[in-house]
């Protein structure tokens, strides 16, 4: 049994030292896969700044005038509406978080009225409130005629487009803040993706003219495939 209870230790011990070999094996092809999705990425989020930078060296100057609607949910999707907003003083800066490079283009949200909305005191009051501050959206209220209060969002009220570097899964992630309300939304790209079709897409977007920029995200059904389905349910 001394025999056999030796052989046992050191097949446990060949056994272990394989383990850490493979554990060791993976970490190193993990870090090298990694280095080699940073250099691809960090070349995309370069076209990325590169082209914001020019984009908002013309867009403030020539000021844009289109206005959005912001809106404001509650817990039940009701929306209250603050019309007539406009977009002012656009910045791109870059960034680093625990995963990588960031591109992060800002503009502020105005409206000539103030940011405001008259809202009726009622049970969707506390929902609307608790909605704004798990939104980090900062705001105060003032008591009107009758049983509404009016809401105002503090300045500065602010959208940013934030482009960042997944480097695990080799993508650019895209978080879409505040853009017509106080909610995210996040949008993946594959490398291939990052073009300047998509870029030009985005821009018309923020301008709020006819483009393909969700559908170029992922996030909407093309038109011919819409065409396609009307089709098949004939």
């Amino acid at each position: 049994m001394a025999l056999l209870d030796d052989l046992k230790k050191q097949a446990q011990q060949i056994k272990q030292k394989e383990i850490e070999n493979e554990e060791t094996t993976i970490t190193t092809v993990g870090e090298e896969l990694r280095k080699q999705n940073e250099i691809i990425l960090n070349e995309k989020l370069d076209f990325i700044h590169n082209y914001l930078i020019q984009l908002v060296d013309n867009l403030n100057i020539i000021k844009p005038d289109n206005e959005i609607t912001y809106n404001l949910l509650d817990h039940s999707q009701a929306r209250f509406q603050i019309e007539h907003v406009k977009k002012t003083h656009f910045t791109v800066h870059t960034g680093q978080n625990e995963n990588g490079n960031r591109v992060i283009l800002k503009y502020d949200l105005y409206s000539k009225k103030g940011m405001s909305v008259k809202i009726v005191n009622d049970a969707k009051l506390p929902s609307i409130r608790k909605h704004l501050t798990e939104k980090t959206v900062h705001f105060f209220e003032t008591d009107t005629e009758g049983d509404r209060v009016l809401i105002t969002l503090a300045n500065p009220v602010s959208t940013r487009f934030i482009y960042a570097a997944d480097l695990d899964h080799c993508m650019i992630v895209l978080k879409l803040d505040n853009f017509d309300g106080p909610w995210s939304t996040l949008m993946k790209y594959m490398p291939e993706d990052i073009t300047e079709e998509l870029m030009d897409e985005t821009a018309k977007f923020i301008l709020g003219e006819d483009n393909h920029f969700s559908e170029l995200s992922g996030n909407a059904v093309s038109e011919k495939t819409i065409l396609q389905l009307r089709e098949h349910l004939k």
